[in-house]
């Protein structure tokens, strides 16, 4: 049989040592290998791991309700419909939003036509008689009492008339004049001014 022979570094000999078959070293081996401890090393830290699944949790948990929100609106929605249509057929229901939208179409025609006349009574609600200023003053000294007077006639744009009326003892003379946008082309008393101003205030 063989041999096996070991060299010591530092020693001049050799030690002999008896035979060893292969089935024995094998068996050593093994008892070496029972020796390690395997061990499973887990590829995320327990902390992170527990975050993950309580995170996960919540996202689950949050589309469980936002389902559950949406399964009960649509629950709803169809016990109204179904109140709705209780012992409508199909094709009677069919004809009645038929005629519901072309009573919409209708509708919507009218409402039109009530806004453009609306809008043609305001335009022509600005050519009116809206606004009045009068003014009463004494010209002349020796006649007492306020008898002459400026009245100013405006519509909603400021266009109309002044009416002037000066009083004497003789007589009474009536003087017009013409106003555009709040402006006339003839001079102005300052008491047709006035009265003016009291129409455009609204005074």
């Amino acid at each position: 049989m063989p041999c096996f022979f070991f060299l010591f570094s530092g020693s001049s000999f050799c030690h002999l040592f008896k035979p060893i078959t292969i089935n024995t070293t094998l068996t050593r081996l093994f008892q070496d290998a029972t020796m390690f401890e395997f061990k499973r090393v887990p590829l995320l830290p327990n902390s992170t791991f527990k975050f993950l699944m309580s995170e996960q949790n919540l996202i689950l948990l949050g589309l469980g309700i936002w389902l559950g929100a949406i399964s009960v609106v649509l629950f709803l929605f169809l016990s109204f419909f179904r109140r709705l249509t209780k012992g409508v057929r199909d094709a009677d229901l069919i004809k009645i939003l038929d005629r519901i939208l072309k009573e919409q179409g209708q509708d919507t025609q009218a409402i039109a036509e009530l806004n453009r006349q609306v809008a043609l009574i305001k335009e022509e609600g600005t050519k009116h008689v809206q606004k009045v200023g009068l003014v009463r003053f004494n010209p002349f000294k020796e006649i007492g009492g306020d008898h002459s007077f400026s009245l100013a006639v405006l519509d909603g744009k400021d266009t109309g008339v002044v009416i002037t009326g000066l009083h004497t003892r003789e007589r009474t003379r009536v003087y017009i004049k013409a106003v555009s946008n709040g402006k006339s082309e003839f001079e102005l008393s300052d008491d047709e001014k006035k009265a003016l101003s009291k129409a455009q205030k609204g005074n």
